[in-house]
C-alpha cells in the first residue's frame, strides 16, 4: 500500500525489484573487478617497495579482499584515542593514562579471540602475550619505538564493528616525544575511514584539522569525535560542538563521498558518559561499515597504491635518464639535477624560517599587546578603587569593598575576553597571511623545480597534487574568569571594634594590593593559550612545507640516489640496470592502468 492507499500495480513492483536486483548486479560485479584489480596491482608493487612499505600495501590488499576497511583513530596527545578504542571492543585492551603512553601504531582487528602479535620494521614477527602489549607500545615500554616496532596487532571480539574490520590507535601528535608524532603520520598512508578525536575543552585546534585533512589524501570517510564531553555543562557543549562542526566544514567541506564531516561529543569512558552520545557514534561507525566497508577499502586502496605507483615510476625515469648519459655529460647532469633538488631545499627552508620569523613577530606583538591590554585594566581598576570614599551612604566599607570588588571583576572579565577575542584574530590574521604567502610561493617553486628536471632529463614527470594550505590559527574558547577572592590583613573581631574612617582606609590598602595581583591573571592565562595556538598553528604550517617539498623531489632524489656517483661501472653492467628499470617501469606502468 502506497501513500494516500494509492495501490503500486504488480507490474510496477516487479520492475522496480528487477532494477534494484539488476543494480545489486552490476555494483557486485564492480567490486569484484575493483579487488581483482587492487590484487594483481599490489602483487606487482609490493617487491619494488622499499622493506618498511611492503607490509602496509600487503595488509591494505588483504583489507580489500576481505572486503573489510579500516578504521583511523589519529587526534594529538591526550584527547582519549585509546579510551576511544577501548570503549568500541568494551574491552581494555590499550594501556591509557595521565601522560602521552602509545608510542607506536596499534591495530585491533574484530576477530573472535583474543590475541596479539608484534611486526618490526626489519620484517621480524611473532605472537605476544596480551600483558605484554603495553611494554611494545607505550612510552614508558619503548620510548621513541626505540624497539624498531612497526605495529602491534590485537584481535578481540567487538558487538559493535563488522568482523574484520581494523581499528588503529596511533600515537598522538604535538607530544613532546618527537618520534610518536611522526609514527602518527606514518600511518596517514593507510587507512579507509579516519576518525579525528579531539577535546571539548579545549576544542579543536588548527594542527588537529590539519591532521585530518591529511588524512582525507586517502581516506574515503572521516568523522570528529569531541571526547570528554562530561566536563562541560549541556549549554557550552553545544557551543563546542557548533564551533568544531563550523571549522571542520571551512576546511574540509565534505569527505570524498560528499557528505558532510560528523561530529559526535561523547565520553570515551563508560563512568562518566552521560546521554547516548558514544552510542550514537558507535551506530554511525557501524552503519558505514557495513554499508560500504568494501567499498571503501577499495577507493582509499586505490589511491596509496597510486601515489605510491607514480613517485616509483618518475623515480625510474630520472634513474634511467641518468644512467644512458656517459661520461662528462651524465657527470653534468647529475651535478645540475642535485642543483636543483639543493635549490628547492634551499627555499622549503627559506619558508620555514619565514615562518619562525612572522611567528616570533606575532609573539612579540601579543606580548606588547598584554602589557598594554594589563595596564588599561589596571588603570581602569585603580579608578573604581578611587571612587570608593565618594561612596558612603549609609553601606559599611565592607560593603563597599563587596560592591567594588564585583565590579572590578566583572569589568576585568569583559576587558580581558575582549582582548583575547581581538589579539587571537590579530594573530590568525598575521600567520595566515604569512602562511599563505610562504606556501604559495614553494608550490610555484618546487613546480618550477620539477619542470627543470623534467626539461634537464628530457622525461616526462607526474603531476603533483599539492597539500591542502593550513589553517593558520584557530584559538580556543576561553573565559576569562577572575578570582574575586582576597585576604584579610586584619581580623574581623578587630575590624569590628575600628571606626568606620579606619576601616575605610584598612579596605582600601587589601583591595589596592588584590586590584594588583588579580587584574593581571586572566591576561596572563589568555596570553599563555594564544601562545600555544600560535606555537601549534607555526607547526602545523611547517609540517605542510615539509609534505609539499617531500612530495616534489622524493623521486628526484630517489633516482640520483640509485644512479651515485659510480662512473667506473661497465658497459654490461649499465645495460643490466637499463634492463631491469625497463622491466620496472614496465610493472609500474601496468599498475597505474590496473587502478585507472
Amino acid at each position: 500500500m502506497a501513500p494516500d492507499g494509492f495501490v503500486v500495480p504488480r507490474c510496477a513492483t516487479v520492475q522496480a525489484t528487477a532494477a534494484v536486483q539488476a543494480t545489486a548486479a552490476v555494483q557486485a560485479t564492480a567490486a569484484v573487478q575493483a579487488t581483482a584489480a587492487v590484487r594483481a596491482a599490489a602483487a606487482l608493487l609490493e617487491p619494488l617497495l622499499p622493506v618498511e612499505r611492503r607490509a602496509a600495501v600487503a595488509d591494505a590488499a588483504a583489507r580489500v579482499e576481505r572486503g573489510t576497511a579500516r578504521v583511523l583513530v589519529l587526534g594529538e596527545a591526550k584527547r582519549g584515542k585509546s579510551s576511544l578504542v577501548n570503549a568500541l571492543f568494551a574491552a581494555p585492551l590499550l594501556p591509557t593514562g595521565v601522560l602521552p603512553l602509545t608510542s607506536v601504531v596499534t591495530v585491533v582487528a574484530v576477530a573472535p579471540e583474543r590475541r596479539a602479535e608484534v611486526r618490526y620494521r626489519d620484517g621480524r614477527s611473532g605472537d605476544i602475550a596480551l600483558d605484554a602489549v603495553a611494554a611494545l607500545v607505550s612510552e614508558k615500554g619503548n620510548p621513541g619505538n626505540e624497539r624498531g616496532v612497526d605495529r602491534v596487532l590485537l584481535t578481540a571480539p567487538c558487538l559493535t564493528l563488522p568482523p574484520g574490520t581494523e581499528v588503529v590507535d596511533t600515537p598522538g601528535t604535538g607530544s613532546v616525544h618527537a618520534a610518536n608524532t611522526d609514527e602518527a603520520h606514518r600511518a596517514l598512508s593507510t587507512l579507509d575511514v579516519a576518525v579525528l578525536v579531539v577535546a571539548a575543552d579545549p576544542p579543536v585546534s588548527a594542527a588537529e584539522v590539519d591532521l585530518v585533512a591529511a588524512a582525507m589524501a586517502t581516506a574515503s570517510r572521516a568523522a570528529v569525535v569531541v571526547n570528554k564531553a562530561d566536563l562541560l555543562p549541556d549549554e557550552a557543549l553545544a557551543e563546542v560542538v557548533e564551533f568544531t562542526t563550523r571549522v571542520v566544514a571551512d576546511r574540509l567541506s565534505a569527505d570524498r563521498s560528499g557528505a558532510a564531516v560528523p561530529v559526535f561529543p561523547l565520553s570515551a569512558l563508560a563512568e562518566r558518559r552521560r546521554g547516548d552520545g558514544f552510542a550514537v557514534f558507535a551506530a554511525w561507525l557501524q552503519g558505514e561499515l557495513q554499508a560500504q566497508g568494501r567499498a571503501l577499502a577499495v577507493a582509499s586502496t586505490v589511491r596509496a597504491l597510486r601515489r605510491e605507483a607514480a613517485t616509483l615510476r618518475d623515480a625510474a625515469a630520472v634513474e634511467e635518464e641518468l644512467l644512458r648519459r656517459r661520461g662528462e655529460h651524465g657527470a653534468g647532469t647529475r651535478a645540475a639535477l642535485s642543483e636543483i633538488v639543493d635549490r628547492a631545499g634551499e627555499r622549503a627552508r627559506a619558508a620555514v624560517d619565514h615562518l619562525h620569523g612572522e611567528a616570533r613577530r606575532l609573539r612579540r606583538r601579543l606580548d606588547d599587546s598584554h602589557d598594554e591590554a594589563v595596564a588599561a585594566a589596571l588603570s581602569a581598576a585603580a579608578q573604581v578603587l578611587a571612587e570608593l570614599p565618594e561612596q558612603g551612604g549609609h553601606r559599611s566599607p565592607e560593603e563597599l569593598a563587596q560592591h567594588v570588588r564585583s565590579t572590578v571583576v566583572e569589568e576585568t572579565r569583559i576587558r580581558a575576553r575582549d582582548w583575547y577575542t581581538a589579539t587571537g584574530a590579530e594573530l590568525d590574521a598575521g600567520l595566515r597571511q604569512a602562511a599563505g604567502r610562504a606556501l604559495e610561493s614553494l608550490h610555484a617553486e618546487l613546480a618550477q623545480a620539477r619542470r627543470a628536471a623534467g626539461e634537464l632529463l628530457r622525461v616526462d614527470l607526474s603531476d603533483v597534487v599539492d597539500l591542502p594550505d593550513p589553517e593558520a590559527l584557530t584559538p580556543p574558547s576561553f573565559e576569562a574568569s577572575v578570582h574575586s577572592g582576597w585576604e584579610e590583613l586584619v581580623s574581623a573581631a578587630v575590624k569590628r571594634r575600628l571606626p568606620a574612617g579606619i576601616r575605610r582606609r584598612q579596605v582600601l590598602h587589601e583591595l589596592e594590593g588584590w586590584r594588583r595581583m588579580a587584574v593581571p591573571r586572566p591576561f596572563g592565562r589568555a596570553r599563555a593559550t594564544l601562545q600555544v595556538s600560535l606555537q601549534e598553528a607555526r607547526r602545523a604550517a611547517e609540517r605542510t612545507v615539509a609534505a609539499t617539498h617531500a612530495e616534489h623531489v622524493s623521486a628526484l632524489r630517489h633516482g640520483l640516489a640509485a644512479v651515485g656517483e659510480d662512473r667506473d661501472r661497465s658497459d654490461g653492467a649499465i645495460v643490466a640496470a637499463l634492463e631491469g628499470i625497463a622491466a620496472r617501469t614496465s610493472d609500474l606502468d601496468k599498475i597505474l592502468s590496473l587502478l585507472g
